[in-house]
């Protein structure tokens, strides 16, 4: 099931044009004390929509993750940067990379099958907790509200929406990557994702090389 498939993503669209004002300024100064590149990534545990348990340090065991936070499948510009991602999944395992999308839950079984047909996996927020300790979580104005609700928000977090954005971590849990902007409607460019990986796998193979040119010398 594609986003065309799943929403009006034009009707969608035409009903939210765009943050509010009051709500770009509650998210911009929400960014501005956001988790930023070099900075340790919050640690984090939670479940995917097929039931699997995930967590930060399981995840980058295996790899760098790169990590997104979306507001829900009821956000269309949401639904059209998942299929993004969903597009470089391939690219990104071939990397030795990990691709993790967290957003509130699905509202109904439509929603499930959305998310699972994307070949992403999808990991569940219902209480906002991870979006909040990356800092990227507002409480929507009341003015806002009624639009929010037509579009298929659910005030389940007590009217708190996450703040979009995505991260690189690596092995380490250090973020190398993080982009944060508070009109939604922008998002970082998946070849930015890829090109920050390839740096990354280039400098992983520059560090395990340096301790065997180490032990050719010690022969």
């Amino acid at each position: 099931m594609t986003t065309s498939d799943f929403l009006d993503r034009e009707g969608a669209r035409s009903t939210d044009d765009g943050p509010s004002e009051t709500l770009m300024e509650l998210m911009s100064v929400a960014k501005s004390s956001s988790v930023k590149a070099g900075a340790e990534a919050p640690l984090f545990n939670l479940r995917t929509t097929d039931g699997q348990k995930v967590s930060l340090g399981g995840l980058i065991r295996s790899g760098p993750l790169v990590l997104s936070i979306y507001r829900g499948t009821w956000c269309s510009y949401c639904c059209d940067a998942l299929e993004s991602l969903s597009s470089i999944s391939e690219a990104v395992k071939d990397l030795g990379a990990n691709l993790l999308a967290v957003g509130a839950p699905p509202a109904d079984e439509r929603e499930r099958e959305y998310l699972d047909g994307l070949g992403i996996t999808a990991g569940l927020d219902p209480s906002l907790s991870v979006a909040r300790s990356f800092g990227l979580t507002v409480v929507l104005p009341i003015e806002d509200r009624p639009r929010y609700l037509s579009l298929g928000f659910s005030p389940a977090a007590r009217w708190q929406v996450a703040i979009p954005a995505t991260f690189v971590i690596d092995r380490s849990g250090r973020v190398v990557l993080s982009s944060v902007d508070a009109d939604y409607r922008q998002r970082l460019g998946v070849e930015h994702i890829l090109s920050t990986l390839r740096s990354l796998k280039e400098r992983d193979a520059r560090r395990s090389a340096v301790p065997a040119t180490f032990d050719v010398l010690r022969r």
